[in-house]
């Protein structure tokens, strides 16, 4: 049994096929009913290529006839492909039922397999069609799979693969010109019946076989067509895969579209027919007559034209069809047929291929996706409507769950230097390496700390306050970079120490240790780094439980914005009781009488309408700052590379105005409760400000945001932490409770620094083993300040353990 058979059967233990392959059903034959309905449109865009290149590569010769066959056969294929995905889905659930658990086989292959062999008698060319396209990407994953010296040396090596395919193209050749096989190839060696001429004045005067043209027409003739075909085939390609954004974004189609095509396959196209027909023509009028052994040297020489275009898809087609060409060829040309060679023909080859091919890549398009083609992925999501990625994602979920099981397994006899330095034999070259390069990374990452702030601070802005922030620029991006220099050298240094690559020790360990030992931040900065690196690892922790309460709050809105009004309630009545003063959204005028206007109720100055309006339109131009900074830092590079017009389209699509309008309801609502309330009781109160606080947490309805979220839980536990404390020190009886002694005690602890320490080692960890949860500006953060030797390192960790899912 395989590791990851293993690790399969370990995940998916009591689990059953709604779990893994139909949670949003609550029966399997509502998941048949449901995927009935919905799979056909994806069978017919999945051969939209099928309807639109042969068309356009034949040429001419359109008849009526031609073009009913054509749709027929397009509609033909594509029903019984819907009727193949149904089949293959429900036997899903079907083998479940039979067997009470999933297996590791049954899960994807099997289905695939038997669904293969019950779908509708296909005709000999769609048959040929969908098997030898299987089976070359079955091919193709087996090369990239397999452990063979032979194979990983083909692998890696250009100039092998190309005589591999220089002899698979000198058989196929020499084959199609002997006449005894007739099936579709690149090119087809030329024949005519001037071949019998053998003594004619004719045949004396031109010895190539083909009609009517000179060599020079021949050979170009070729090259023009099958460029042009090779250009054709790029295009509609192109034009499928990118024709949504005609529609959705024009602006970008033409662009998108120019990256689309590729001018590789219409070289080797033309290069692999020129070649071909100049050598059989050089041949022929070299040896007076051509000879049926030229092709097979034409062959032979044309195929060097594979190193213009080395892709998998004409490697294995190559040996696709010098595999079946020669077996047909044996089969025409054999004079006495023995009883083995008899059985061996009544075999029937394209059906079992075919059937063999897609349960092979069904199953390694969940288990060695790594390894699939992107057809294999694009063919089976269209037909299941995405159902099998689904699937595919929640079983990877799964197996994250157990990655301590699983990395301990791919990193047994795997050192530091094969993880985080393969390029470098010693730790203390690597060590001397990073602390000299990436220095520039940490000045780059607090570049918005450096810009938002002066221009959110509209007023006040003195050269004092530039010159301060700026040097707070510098401290903070200085000790952001000897953290970072201290979290890797910390994973050489932790893995001598060990003495193997540790779960917890390649970043959990090393980010809490560079934090711990870096150089101290002032209370400001340190409250930033805390408070940021906290609420993206609550933020991570959301995304990766699969508790069902924290799995139905993370769907809820509705939820999510209770929670959220109730954080704010706390928050706000916190700051109104004047015993904390920290930041928030907004902060609560104190109350203080001596400073009341005669015969007013409210703390502000000016009426309560100018107060409200001042507030909304103060809080709302800061929203608006904020993401139009945001927008402007994420495409500037997009000014020296696109004009104007460009840049301003994606600064118009990034930019967000729903924060600019959460700020000025939220602004709003609680001055205007706080207004209302004061007048109706004649006074403020603290009370008052919980309730318009609990009431403006309802706009987060609006810009239902993890940043937003994180940042009211952080602050109702940190603000409750504060108030908390500061009235438990206020306590002086020497007979205080136990809870009230325990407060005292547990205020007393660096809480702050141990946040900052502890979520950046989760965050780190998260990052490495959990990257589909890690929050975007962690991994853009790490990405930056370690000049991608992070990056580089979870790839690597990526590839060990797809070694084994």
């Amino acid at each position: 049994m395989s590791e990851l058979s293993k690790c399969f059967y370990q995940v998916t233990a009591g689990r059953s096929c709604r779990d893994l392959c139909h949670p949003e059903y609550a029966t399997c034959w509502q998941s048949f009913v449901g995927i009935t309905k919905t799979l056909l449109p994806g069978s017919y865009k999945l051969y939209l290529t099928l309807l639109v290149i042969p068309p356009l590569v034949k040429g001419g010769g359109y008849t009526a006839e031609y073009w009913r066959n054509h749709i027929l056969g397009y509609a033909s294929i594509s029903f019984k492909t819907y009727i193949q995905a149904i089949s293959g889905l429900t036997l899903q659930c079907l083998l479940y039922k039979l067997f009470g658990k999933l297996h590791y086989y049954l899960l994807m292959g099997v289905p695939g397999f038997v669904s293969a062999a019950l779908v509708p008698k296909l005709p000999r060319v769609h048959l040929r069609l969908q098997g030898i396209t299987y089976f070359n990407m079955m091919l193709e994953v087996m090369i990239k799979k397999s452990r063979l010296g032979m194979l990983q040396k083909l692998r890696q090596s250009k100039l092998w693969a190309t005589i591999c395919f220089m002899m698979f193209s000198a058989k196929i050749m020499d084959v199609l010109r002997a006449g005894t096989v007739n099936q579709f190839w690149l090119m087809y060696p030329a024949s005519s019946g001037r071949e019998q001429k053998e003594n004619t004045p004719e045949r004396k005067v031109t010895p190539c076989l083909h009609d009517g043209i000179s060599c020079r027409s021949y050979i170009f003739d070729g090259i023009w067509k099958y460029a042009l075909a090779g250009f054709t085939i790029e295009t509609a390609r192109g034009l499928v895969s990118k024709g949504t954004l005609m529609y959705g974004e024009p602006a970008r189609f033409f662009q998108e579209l120019r990256k689309a095509i590729g001018l590789a396959l219409p070289l080797f196209l033309a290069a692999y027919v020129g070649s071909f027909r100049s050598v059989s023509c050089w041949l022929a009028h070299y040896t007076g007559r051509e000879r049926p052994g030229h092709a097979r040297i034409a062959g032979l020489l044309s195929g060097i034209s594979y190193l213009i275009y080395p892709k998998y898809q004409i490697f294995t087609l190559g040996f696709t069809k010098f595999i079946e060409m020669a077996w047909e060829h044996h089969l025409n040309t054999v004079k006495v047929k023995t009883r083995w060679l008899e059985f061996l023909q009544r075999i029937p080859y394209l059906r079992l291929v075919h059937m063999i091919s897609i349960g092979y890549m069904y199953h390694a398009l969940v288990f060695h996706s790594h390894l699939s083609p992107p057809f294999n992925s694009k063919c089976v999501n269209y037909c299941s409507d995405f159902r099998v990625e689904r699937i595919k994602r929640r079983l990877v979920s799964w197996m994250l769950e157990h990655s301590k099981l699983l990395f301990d397994r791919v990193a047994a006899g795997r050192t530091c230097r094969d993880l985080w330095h393969p390029q470098f034999a010693s730790c203390l070259r690597y060590n001397v390496h990073f602390w000299r390069t990436i220095l520039p990374g940490s000045f780059k990452l607090y570049i918005p700390l450096l810009v938002l702030p002066p221009l959110v601070k509209l007023n006040d802005v003195t050269v004092r306050y530039l010159v301060e922030h700026t040097l707070q620029y510098v401290y903070i991006s200085l000790c952001t970079y000897v953290q970072a220099a201290l979290s890797l050298s910390a994973q050489c240094a932790l893995h001598n120490v060990v003495g193997r690559l540790n779960y917890w020790c390649v970043m959990f360990w090393p980010c809490l240790l560079g934090v711990a030992i870096g150089p101290p931040l002032p209370k400001q900065l340190l409250r930033l780094q805390a408070i940021t690196f906290f609420n993206m690892s609550l933020e991570a922790a959301m995304r990766k439980s699969t508790l069902p309460a924290i799995q139905y709050a993370r769907r809820s809105k509705l939820l999510g914005t209770l929670t959220f009004m109730v954080f704010s309630s706390i928050i706000l009545t916190c700051l109104r009781s004047g015993v904390v003063k920290q930041f928030w959204l907004v902060n609560p005028l104190p109350d203080a009488p001596r400073t009341k206007p005669n015969g007013s109720v409210c703390s502000h100055a000016g009426r309560c309408w100018q107060y409200l309006a001042d507030g909304m339109l103060k809080y709302g131009m800061v929203g608006v700052i904020l993401e139009a900074g945001r927008a402007v830092l994420r495409k500037w590079n997009l000014l020296a590379k696109n004009p104007l017009a460009l840049f301003g389209a994606e600064f118009r699509a990034a930019w967000n105005l729903k924060l600019g309008l959460f700020l000025a309801c939220y602004v709003g609502i609680f001055r205007a409760g706080c207004c209302l309330l004061g007048r109706f009781n004649s006074r403020e109160e603290v009370i008052h400000a919980a309730l318009a606080g609990f009431l403006a947490g309802v706009p987060y309805y609006l810009y239902p945001t993890y940043q937003i979220y994180t940042l009211g839980l952080t602050k109702a536990i940190e603000m409750g932490w504060e108030y908390c404390g500061h009235k438990a020190l206020d306590v002086s009886k020497p007979r205080a409770s136990v809870t009230t002694r325990l407060l005292q005690q547990l205020h007393r602890l660096p809480m702050l620094r141990l946040v900052q320490m502890f979520s950046f080692g989760y965050l780190g960890h998260v990052y490495a083993f959990y990257p589909h949860v890690s929050p975007v500006f962690h991994q853009k953060a790490m990405d930056v300040c370690s000049t991608n030797l992070t990056l580089d390192m979870k790839r690597r960790i990526a590839t060990w353990l797809s070694e084994v899912m």
